[in-house]
């Protein structure tokens, strides 16, 4: 008897373990994951219908932070998306992650709606805090757009703080992969930077202008992301470093390590301007590195392949490259026409 009774009791523990597990809300985890059923929301994977797509990926984010939810994630599938109608960098549509959320696309493929526009962006980060991207693959309408434009992007930011774009695929935009940037009305006497931003295992290629590009951001780190075939269009540059002196935009705080840098038209990175800018241990094969005026930039244990060179402008100010010792940069050629002031050291 005593027997049966344990029986019974595990059985019962058994039975209500069972039960439990079959009342979890399938859009939660413990890790607090909202899982979009796209049928709710009326989101079509299957590559059409962007327009209602793109409403219903923004209304299940929406209403996975009404929730109390901090992670969403899209199934895989392959979604069409409306960016275009934004001028001057005014974000109108696309996918727009708000503050305290991360957007795991996971195994899901977006796709630029093929269009004629000027500027459009597939995923906004406008104007919030603690907001990340990871996972899946963007793909941009650069074979078929019918202009010229060089202002359409994967991701763009704006004016956010403590934001991480990591494992995303970017392709085919036909301005940059990734750009840093403000409204234009509030870009100048440097205000509304991005701040404490990082850029990391991302794979980006084959976009008209830069593969990351930025414009304003204090507290930036670009690491182990592989570059690759950016090639035939404006620039031409994997990284650039590029705040706009007529806007009086600001770059500054700036480490850029472990990435893989292939096949991009005009070099690897260029560092046009900027301030306090660490360079190292990245490998660049046969591409070079171009300072046009930064201030306190460090450039260290870099690999240049081939014909891979370093080239410092008279502009720059305080620029630390070493040619021997265990910092030095492997590569062809260093041209450094820098100036150094006393208060500069390599340390």
């Amino acid at each position: 008897m005593k027997h049966y009774y344990v029986f019974l009791v595990l059985a019962l523990l058994l039975t209500f373990s069972c039960s439990k597990e079959t009342d979890i809300d399938t859009n939660s985890t413990s890790e607090n994951v909202y899982v979009i059923r796209n049928n709710d929301f009326g989101i079509f994977a299957n590559k059409t219908n962007a327009r209602a797509t793109t409403d219903g990926i923004n209304k299940a984010i929406e209403q996975a932070k009404a929730d109390g939810y901090n992670i969403v994630k899209l199934t895989e599938g392959d979604y069409l998306i409306y960016c275009v109608g934004q001028s001057d960098r005014y974000p109108v549509n696309g996918i727009f992650v708000p503050t305290n959320m991360t957007l795991d696309l996971g195994d899901a493929r977006l796709y630029v709606e093929p269009n004629s526009s000027n500027h459009y962006a597939l995923i906004q980060i406008d104007h919030v805090e603690n907001a990340t991207v990871i996972g899946g693959h963007l793909i941009g309408d650069r074979a078929q757009h019918d202009k010229n434009h060089i202002q359409g992007y994967g991701i763009q930011v704006i004016a956010s703080r403590n934001v991480t774009i990591k494992d995303v695929k970017i392709e085919g935009m036909t301005g940059d992969g990734i750009v840093f940037t403000t409204y234009i009305y509030m870009i100048f006497y440097g205000r509304f930077p991005s701040k404490n931003v990082l850029v990391t295992g991302c794979d980006i290629s084959d976009c008209g202008r830069q593969g990351i590009h930025v414009i304003q951001a204090k507290g930036i780190e670009i690491s182990n992301n592989n570059f690759h075939d950016i090639l035939g269009g404006g620039n031409q540059y994997a990284i650039d470093i590029n705040p706009n002196d007529a806007w009086q935009s600001i770059v500054e705080d700036v480490k850029i390590y472990h990435n893989r840098f292939k096949n991009c038209t005009n070099g690897s990175m260029r560092l046009w301007n900027g301030n306090d800018i660490e360079v190292y241990e990245n490998q660049i094969e046969n591409m070079g590195i171009f300072c046009v005026s930064p201030e306190r930039v460090r450039l260290q244990k870099n690999i240049l392949t081939d014909n891979g060179t370093i080239y410092i402008a008279d502009g720059s100010v305080d620029i630390c490259v070493p040619t021997e010792g265990e910092n030095k940069n492997e590569c062809l050629k260093v041209t450094d026409l820098s100036t150094k002031t006393g208060s500069f050291s390599c340390d």
